[in-house]
């Protein structure tokens, strides 16, 4: 991952972001942008990838709004991504895991879940959705209705929406 401010002229971040994320985060429930990194080497003209975290406003919307991206927005788990470096300033670097397609909880009580789609561009869009549960009980419980929403196993679930060949 590489610094977003020395991106190229000719790549307008806000310009992708309304065209390629605003509209997925309006549909009910909706979603709340939260940041963006851009992977984009220096000089190039366009991003390898753009990472977006969204967050639901409300504890009940965020399985439906992960639901709703898998099932008509065409992402499918992110399995594919290295763990990167990403270059927040000179000298201050963190690190973002790779996924491993399924939603997961943090200690703080996070959920949240990776998303992969391929844009008509060739830019990668991984999206993580997520809500901040009270506490890692409710989180657990959250990622539990998560898989019950869509009336599968959770390994047919994985299996559905695993990446394509050939989309990374």
């Amino acid at each position: 991952m590489h610094d977003t401010a020395k991106a190229s002229p000719s790549f307008e971040l806000k310009a992708w972001l309304d065209s390629h994320v605003v509209p997925l985060l309006r549909p009910d429930p909706p979603l709340e942008l939260h940041s963006v990194l851009v992977n984009q080497a220096p000089r190039a003209a366009q991003p390898d990838a753009v990472l977006a975290w969204a967050l639901s406003k409300a504890p009940e919307g965020w399985a439906p709004a992960a639901q709703r991206l898998l099932e008509s927005a065409g992402f499918c788990f992110d399995f594919t991504r290295e763990p990167q470096l990403v270059a927040l300033a000179p000298g201050r670097t963190i690190t973002i895991f790779g996924g491993d397609g399924m939603p997961f909880v943090g200690a703080n009580g996070m959920a949240m879940v990776r998303l992969f789609r391929r844009v008509e561009d060739g830019v990668d869009l991984i999206i993580e959705v997520g809500h901040l549960f009270p506490d890692g009980k409710a989180a657990v419980a959250a990622v539990r209705a998560f898989f019950e929403q869509f009336g599968q196993d959770p390994a047919a679930l994985l299996a559905r929406y695993s990446p394509r060949f050939g989309s990374v």
